[in-house]
């Protein structure tokens, strides 16, 4: 058994007993102190990206809010309303992806229910601005050819009641060539949905195309068979 006479052997005998316990509880404390700061740093940016999201929707509704209310509005949108739209949606297009590329990396409760819905740069692909300058809602001299093409038409029913025509035929045959009209129609829809860059997120799913496809193809299947029909009684 080791005997320490001295004073300093002694205290030598302690620190070398007592230097395993303070290195572990100062590596413990330094270790939680880590834990610790990388805890509140991961905080700060969900924070951060929270913040941003939330942002982005907001300056979203915002810009839903200006454009209502230009489409509402009697005389055609401003520079003002215009630029203003524009800068929302600008925003919103830095701060929602930014946003979802943030959280995405990180590991928090409820992710896949909050990260699932999506925010794709191609959703914030709103209306376009020249659809707040409507030909109903601009003035006679500023919209000439649709005023007139309406004027036109309108001109032309009121101009057949005046003629000798039988209103129950002119019934008959106005559904007839509206059936016809009606299959080249349907066909530019489907065409028109299913195209992304047109439709954007709301471009129609596979089961969507298939029974617009299959409508639009009994449509034709009947005006085929009316104009057969119709060659067969005349011969």
């Amino acid at each position: 058994m080791l005997r320490f006479r001295s004073v300093g052997g002694k205290i030598a005998a302690a620190f070398v007993l007592v230097l395993p316990v303070l290195a572990w509880a100062l590596g413990t404390n330094t270790y939680h102190g880590w834990k610790a700061y990388q805890n509140a740093k991961l905080v700060d940016e969900q924070n951060g990206a929270a913040n941003n999201l939330i942002a982005g929707v907001y300056e979203i509704l915002m810009e839903r809010l200006a454009t209502n209310n230009a489409l509402l509005a009697n005389d055609p949108a401003g520079a003002d309303v215009l630029a203003e739209i524009q800068k929302r949606r600008s925003v919103a297009v830095q701060k929602i992806p930014a946003a979802h590329v943030a959280l995405s990396g990180q590991d928090f409760p409820n992710k896949q229910a909050l990260l699932g819905v999506g925010f794709p740069a191609d959703s914030l692909r709103l209306q376009p601005l020249h659809l707040l300058d409507l030909p109903l809602r601009l003035q006679l001299l500023q919209a000439r050819g649709f005023y007139a093409i309406l004027s036109i038409a309108t001109f032309a029913g009121v101009g057949i009641t005046f003629l000798p025509v039988d209103p129950i035929k002119a019934l008959y045959w106005s559904a007839v060539i509206n059936g016809v009209i009606a299959v080249p129609i349907m066909a530019v829809m489907m065409l028109m949905a299913g195209r992304v860059d047109i439709m954007g997120r709301f471009t129609v799913k596979r089961r969507l195309k298939v029974l617009g496809w299959l409508a639009a193809i009994v449509m034709a299947t009947a005006v085929v068979a009316m104009f057969v029909t119709g060659i067969e009684r005349a011969a």
